[in-house]
């Protein structure tokens, strides 16, 4: 579905009836403050719609593999916590698909 990211209405129209609506707008040539403004009409608009899941994602690079927690943070043996955008769309659509942490917290990273 396409709308207008930046118009809370707009987002609402689209968001309306749908279980989880996922944003994946590029920040690539994008000022902060639209990326600020895109995110508050994206709360707005789902709001509104009386959506109740918000996923907002960036591009990056997938490597296929991450890992999942809970409460703590997934680290790796340096201490440091990171992933990339896409393995962290993959993470976000597979607890879409077969939710595990259904009014949880969850983490990813490798």
């Amino acid at each position: 579905m396409q709308g207008n990211v930046l118009d809370p209405a707009k987002v609402a129209q689209v968001a309306a009836g749908q279980d989880v609506v996922v944003s994946a707008i590029s920040p690539k040539g994008q000022s902060l403050q639209m990326l600020t403004d895109a995110a508050q009409s994206l709360l707005e608009g789902v709001k509104r719609a009386g959506g109740k899941r918000l996923i907002i994602i960036a591009p990056g690079e997938r490597t296929g593999t991450y890992r999942l927690g809970t409460e703590q943070l997934v680290t790796d043996e340096k201490g440091e916590s990171h992933i990339s955008a896409e393995d962290f769309a993959v993470a976000l659509l597979d607890e879409i698909e077969q939710p595990r942490f259904s009014r949880q917290r969850f983490t990813a990273a490798y």
